[in-house]
């Protein structure tokens, strides 16, 4: 349907993904968990959020994810990083975007 000569749009769905950088540092669990979901191909729980999860207001999206990039970075320099890529997958808690409340 058109309005006023523009074409109108709606979305059905939204699509999410959460990119980020980390050390990469075989002895940190967060480490661990992130290279044990993407070689074993499991879910993982993730929160990405402004603050604490439980922190009042703060909000973020948190989801069941699939590790789909775990790619490492070459330095000459600094240490070397792994670039992670996370996307939400079919699980039994569906994502949601959270604000905690309080003051």
């Amino acid at each position: 349907m058109s309005r006023g000569g523009f074409a109108l749009a709606d979305i059905a769905l939204r699509d999410a993904s959460i990119e980020f950088e980390m050390p990469l540092d075989p002895d940190d669990t967060g480490y661990q968990a992130i290279e044990t979901a993407f070689f074993a191909r499991s879910v993982i729980g993730l929160a990405v959020m402004s603050g604490g999860v439980t922190t009042a207001k703060s909000r973020g999206l948190v989801a069941d994810c699939k590790i789909t990039k775990f790619d490492r970075e070459e330095s000459l320099e600094d240490a070397m990083q792994i670039k992670v890529t996370a996307k939400p997958t079919h699980s039994a808690t569906p994502p949601q975007w959270k604000v905690v409340s309080g003051t």
